[in-house]
């Protein structure tokens, strides 16, 4: 399920706050790995059998806090050496 990814994020948000809260948290992990080298995931599918057996968040998080995102990361397993030079287009302000 995780694709054998040797680190795995899991994030929950609060009952009282919105849903979208742990897939902003999740994203800005994606972008923090992506700055470090490391290639991620987003996978939602990780979080609801994990809440439903109480394994996840142990005594850490409420016991009404809701998992709902995973973000797994590992170094790519190929790099690419030649990549296309693109020149950026010039921006005029009006």
């Amino acid at each position: 399920m995780l694709h054998d990814a040797p680190a795995a994020l899991l994030f929950h948000h609060s009952p009282h706050a919105e849903a979208a809260d742990a897939c902003i948290a999740c994203t800005y992990a994606m972008i923090a790995a992506e700055s470090l080298g490391l290639g991620s995931c987003m996978i939602g599918c990780v979080g609801p059998p994990l809440a439903r057996r109480g394994i996840c968040c142990g005594s850490t998080a409420s016991p009404r806090a809701t998992s709902l995102r995973s973000c797994c990361s590992r170094l790519p397993a190929v790099r690419y050496e030649k990549a296309v030079r693109r020149r950026f287009l010039s921006v005029t302000e009006y």
